[in-house]
């Protein structure tokens, strides 16, 4: 192999100067099993004979490239953190192996020198705060450390695409309230919030609800240490998610420097695990503060809409979760959640490796090994049509944790406890059994491998912007935002609209005129439009007026929450609203009438909804010049009204109906699909309603293979 490979500006990866779309699976031997197992070292002898196998296959299945997941600490000798001669060579002999096999590898040591080890050789002391890059300089060298040799020992072999790393989000062992799991980043907050505030403390005191023991900036608490924790009725929360995306922004961009310093002609990989995007406090990746070369993004299934609950009933209370109660194979909006990471990540403007699998024989994965086929088949088909280019499987192979390995299928029968120990195995997730054989899920990967795409740049449709108000995302409420994005999204699909995601802001900086400007229609992606920067407002008018349309999820018609859960007063809300005369906002689960009122929102037979959880109607009367398009309760539920160039497009109720009807969560039907059409068909918008995810998300809602509804004009209520 004589040449790297490299990425372009369109977000492509490029293999001598053509496009190259990776293929690869996790590796990580099969003794003793798990991504950070120390599967070389005394298990080497055991897993390498089993590498050219392994790799053939591979070969043979399609794939390109292997992720080798490698636990780095081991590589450098306890004693004084030289490099392990012996491991460096068994991992030599194992990229040497892949290389002959035709295939690729991306080197990740994905476990770290640990913070005693390294304040005993350094002989330095840890300090009291967080044991992090972005916040510990020791922590930093270490890190660092852990990366260096083998960036300098590998960085001449074009076999190897790169490394991937991370600095890590500031971690918390749980989402319960007690003080004692607040992060030790005091100092780093105190500084914080004196520079974001201007040293103006008597603000802050208002902005922040500072007790009356809180009197100077060093005596500021972190969220978890208030009542309010990290609920979205927490007002430190946005100002803290914010720091923390800031400073660990800053820390990857130092640690893909020493990269690219070190292995110029080798691809820097930033990973992002699947729970930071599933619950956003921790949500540390922002694309366009991503300095690496490749993204690399875990993309499981249970990290978008839940089938069961994946938290404990104790910890619910902080993090809402609304769950189906069906199997994941039937979850139709997981094809929103695919969509909605890309399309943000795609702001990066780098290239994208999307890795996925799913489980077998657990409640958050399937039930067999068809289902696992099917689950990653559908993955695929949603990963290709948003324009990523790249996929990895995890894994190639079951290990000697797997369920798989632990009891045959035959003897499960025999007992409660050899029952119980199944389930409490490691991961089933492999491509391949633990005896070798193939799982139906390889012949998945296979037929991707003989179709891979290689587009001459990314296709992704520019007409349309999902946009997300990012002080709604700052909070352990994420999640539950997160899911009314993928119902938007999964519907817009359906339609054959393919929409980008990008949020009101971006680190310190607001979403500038010129980033709306790019787009025919944006959409405001909330239930309702209660809380945002009011910086942002103001730029939605002008990108209104300079003929753009909006499409606006009324909430209050001239007031808005901001970061700081305080209400303001919004005149530019007010504009877009266009209400002659509000007369009321209530709450309202359940609205009836509907009617259309124009040729092009067509509601069929659709002439009431329910939803479970609190929704709010407005009842506004609309300017004279407005025109009222769907009605409901006797008001306004749909209307449109021109502002200078462009229009403005207010619905009145919740767009959580592409989530909910009635108690049915993740709801499959197209009752609400009139409303997508109507824009598609008034503005006018491009459809591809042959793109196979588009054909995937009308398969499950037709077919019923989700218990969805068989057309979109059928009333639900009768």
């Amino acid at each position: 192999m004589a040449h790297f490979v490299k990425t372009n500006a369109q977000g492509q990866f490029t293999l001598n100067g053509k496009p190259w779309f990776f293929h690869g699976s996790t590796y990580f031997g099969r003794r003793p099993g798990t991504c950070c197992g120390s599967w070389l070292g005394e298990h080497f002898a055991h897993n390498f004979r089993m590498l050219r196998d392994d790799v053939a296959r591979m070969k043979d299945a399609g794939l390109n490239a292997v992720g080798l997941f490698l636990p780095g600490a081991d590589f450098y000798q306890p004693a004084d953190l030289q490099p392990n001669k012996t491991l460096f060579e068994q991992l030599d002999r194992v990229l040497d192996v892949i290389a002959r096999g035709g295939l690729r590898s991306v080197v990740f040591p994905c476990t770290r020198i640990s913070r005693e080890t390294w304040c005993r050789v350094a002989r330095v002391q840890p300090g009291a705060e967080l044991w992090n890059a972005a916040t510990s300089g020791e922590a930093e060298r270490c890190l660092h450390w852990t990366y260096r040799f083998f960036l300098r020992r590998y960085a001449d072999r074009p076999e190897v695409i790169g490394t991937m790393g991370r600095v890590g989000r500031f971690d918390f062992p749980g989402w319960n309230p007690p003080r004692a799991q607040a992060s030790p980043v005091h100092s780093h907050w105190h500084r914080w919030l004196k520079r974001r505030f201007g040293g103006n403390f008597s603000l802050a005191r208002k902005l922040l609800d500072l007790t009356r023991r809180e009197k100077a900036w060093n005596q500021i608490a972190l969220p978890p240490e208030t009542p309010a924790h990290f609920s979205r009725e927490s007002p430190r929360a946005f100002e803290y998610a914010l720091m923390q995306q800031v400073l660990i922004s800053q820390a990857n961009r130092r640690l893909f420097r020493l990269m690219k310093t070190l292995a110029p002609r080798q691809l820097s990989i930033n990973d992002m695990e699947g729970v930071e995007f599933a619950v956003g406090l921790i949500n540390v990746l922002v694309p366009e503060l991503v300095t690496a070369d490749v993204l690399w993004l875990e993309c499981y299934n249970w990290e978008g809409m839940r089938g069961t609950h994946d938290t404990s009933p104790r910890d619910q209370q902080w993090l809402v979760e609304p769950v189906a109660n069906k199997p994941t194979i039937d979850l139709i909006g997981n094809a929103g959640y695919v969509q909605m990471l890309v399309r943000w990540m795609q702001q990066s403007a780098k290239a994208l490796i999307l890795c996925h699998g799913t489980d077998i024989g657990n409640r958050r994965g399937v039930p067999d090994e068809t289902t696992q086929a099917l689950m990653i088949d559908r993955f695929n088909a949603y990963i290709k049509s948003c324009d990523a280019y790249g996929i990895n499987y995890w894994c190639w192979t079951d290990d000697e944790l797997s369920r798989s390995a632990v009891l045959p299928s035959a003897d499960l029968a025999r007992s409660v406890e050899d029952r119980k120990r199944y389930q409490q195995a490691g991961e089933t997730m492999g491509l391949l059994r633990f005896d070798g054989s193939e799982r139906p899920a390889l012949g998945v990967a296979r037929a991707t491998g003989r179709s891979l795409p290689c587009r001459a740049a990314i296709s992704a449709s520019r007409q349309v912007l999902v946009l997300f108000p990012t002080p709604l995302f700052q909070s352990l409420y994420r999640y539950r935002s997160n899911c009314t994005g993928f119902g938007i999204f999964t519907a817009l699909a359906r339609q054959g609209i393919f929409a980008t995601a990008a949020f009101t802001s971006t680190g310190e900086n607001f979403i500038s005129p010129q980033r709306l400007a790019r787009h025919r229609l944006i959409i405001l992606a909330t239930p309702s439009y209660t809380r945002d920067h009011p910086e942002v407002p103001p730029r939605l008018l002008r990108y209104v007026k300079a003929g753009g349309t909006l499409f606006l999820p009324l909430a209050l018609p001239d007031k808005i929450e901001d970061p700081y859960v305080k209400v303001r007063p919004s005149p530019t809300l007010a504009a877009l609203a266009g209400c002659a005369v509000v007369h009321r906002r209530q709450e309202c689960r359940a609205i009836t009438a509907i009617e259309s009122h124009h040729r092009h929102f067509a509601t069929g037979g659709l002439t009431r909804w329910n939803l479970p959880e609190p929704a709010w109607l407005t009842h506004v009367t609309p300017t004279p010049t407005a025109e009222i398009l769907v009605s409901a309760n006797g008001s306004p539920l749909l209307y449109r009204h021109r502002l200078g160039h462009g229009m403005v497009y207010v619905f009145t109720w919740s767009l959580d109906v592409y989530l909910f009807n009635g108690a049915q969560y993740d709801y499959s039907g197209g009752h609400w699909d009139w409303l997508w059409q109507g824009l598609a068909a008034a503005l006018p918008l491009r459809q591809d309603v042959f793109n196979p995810m588009t054909r995937a998300i009308r398969e499950m809602s037709w077919q019923g293979s989700v218990g969805g509804s068989a057309t979109a004009t059928t009333d639900p209520a009768r």
